[in-house]
């Protein structure tokens, strides 16, 4: 291999040539690298036709252009989520969407805390009857006996919500 040391002996030299096999599989590699371009730039147009569609969509409601049933959360009480059909679409800010999950839950919640503290209950007076049977040295479920005390006392304690 030579080196070329000036611009005029590099303008004279002839460029490297390829035979014309060579030529035509390094067409047809390009070529392929071309038709996967397309296949991928055609894949990302229909995405991007699909989200635009989604978007026209949603504009059209919230204009008003289109005949849909929308309903604008009013957040006054009077927003009864029980009462809308499926496809209502339904506008609201975050917050009041986090609010409205918090409201559904709330008695889900309280239920839960009662039954564990039911559960705390039987669980500690159960104790509490193995106890005083071994004490009396028979039949630890014998202290039931005397009008349900303890299944009493169990639900006493879970109505104060666990606490003695």
């Amino acid at each position: 291999m030579q080196i070329v040391k000036t611009r005029a002996e590099a303008s004279a030299k002839k460029p490297i040539t390829f035979p014309d096999s060579d030529k035509v599989s390094l067409l047809n590699h390009k070529v392929a690298m071309l038709v996967q371009d397309i296949d991928r730039l055609e894949e990302t147009k229909n995405y991007l036709l699909r989200r635009l569609a989604k978007a026209e969509d949603m504009a059209n409601k919230l204009r008003g252009d289109e005949d849909v049933d929308m309903w604008f959360w009013q957040d006054n009480g009077e927003d009864h989520p029980e009462s809308m059909v499926d496809s209502l679409t339904v506008v609201m800010t975050a917050g009041d969407l986090r609010r409205e999950i918090h409201r559904q839950l709330a008695p889900m919640r309280a239920l839960q805390h009662r039954a564990t503290a039911l559960a705390q209950a039987v669980e500690f007076y159960a104790h509490q009857a193995q106890y005083a049977g071994s004490w009396l040295g028979g039949n630890p479920f014998h202290v039931m006996e005397d009008g349900g005390r303890v299944a009493r006392n169990a639900l006493a304690f879970a109505e104060k919500g666990g606490e003695a």
